[in-house]
């Protein structure tokens, strides 16, 4: 390493450690209040009312769609109330297209003459 990147380095380092040396002064102290003691009349939740659902029920959720589950439907009587076939679209007609007219014959090119390529005077 050169002489000027050991500097900067040592120059980076020692900052960064005064900036959070500063910072650490600036701060105001931390105070930690202890918590209020629990009242007896407050019931403890036992873990197991928080665990969540079993595995059985987390079966039986994915099994059985929500609709039926939550409002008892009957899954083939609501498909036929709430479905029905798409119908296909109509093609659009689409006019023929005209006959094209026999063109005239090819009109006569007028020959080529032969002459001065300079503008007349």
């Amino acid at each position: 390493m050169s002489k000027q990147s050991t500097s900067f380095e040592i120059g980076f380092a020692l900052g960064s450690v005064v900036r959070e040396f500063r910072r650490a002064l600036r701060r105001p102290p931390v105070v930690v209040q202890a918590q209020a003691p629990v009242a007896l009349s407050v019931q403890r939740i036992d873990p197991a009312f928080l665990a969540g659902p079993t595995a059985g029920e987390l079966e039986h959720i994915s099994d059985i769609p929500a609709i039926v589950r939550l409002k008892n439907v009957n899954l083939n009587d609501w498909y036929l109330a709430n479905t029905r076939e798409v119908q296909k679209p109509k093609r659009a007609r689409k006019p023929k297209p005209a006959k094209a007219t026999a063109k005239a014959e090819t009109p006569v090119r007028k020959e080529l003459k032969m002459g001065s390529l300079d503008p007349p005077p």
